[in-house]
């Protein structure tokens, strides 16, 4: 009975405590940077063929010049 006491004087203590906010705030910022990393990824890697087949096409209509 004793803890059962303890714990309800404690608890609104807890729950008013701030201390771990900033590491949880960390954390959400955290797996925000490494979405939008993984966004950007996805992005870049998808156009990439596209713009490789571009620079091939245009390297192949360029002649060489042999003196």
């Amino acid at each position: 009975m004793k803890r059962f006491a303890n714990l309800l004087r404690t608890a609104p203590l807890f729950f008013h405590d701030e201390e771990g906010a900033v590491t949880v705030d960390w954390i959400v910022l955290a797996a925000a940077v490494v979405f939008l990393g993984m966004g950007s990824a996805f992005v870049v890697a998808s156009s990439v063929p596209q713009v490789a087949n571009d620079v091939g096409a245009d390297m192949e209509e360029m002649g060489i010049r042999t003196y």
